[in-house]
């Protein structure tokens, strides 16, 4: 289960992608959609993935994306 969080609290709102590992650009923002409150959840057929996600404050600056390899068990 992967649950994102706003940190540090300036952030206002969070974008994400994941997808089979190798299939995802985290660099492709065009492809990351805004975070649902719901967090992800993933089985283990779903992996290995990548997971790629960012922040924005309040009046639309980025961080800079964060990539995280989750490898199959």
């Amino acid at each position: 289960m992967i649950r994102p969080s706003l940190h540090p609290p300036e952030l206002t709102s969070l974008r994400w992608r994941w997808g089979a590992a190798g299939s995802v650009d985290c660099d492709d923002s065009a492809a990351i959609t805004d975070s649902a409150v719901a967090p992800l959840r993933l089985q283990a057929g779903d992996l290995p993935a990548v997971y790629c996600v960012y922040g924005l404050d309040a009046a639309g600056n980025r961080t800079p994306v964060t990539r995280i390899d989750i490898p199959a068990p």
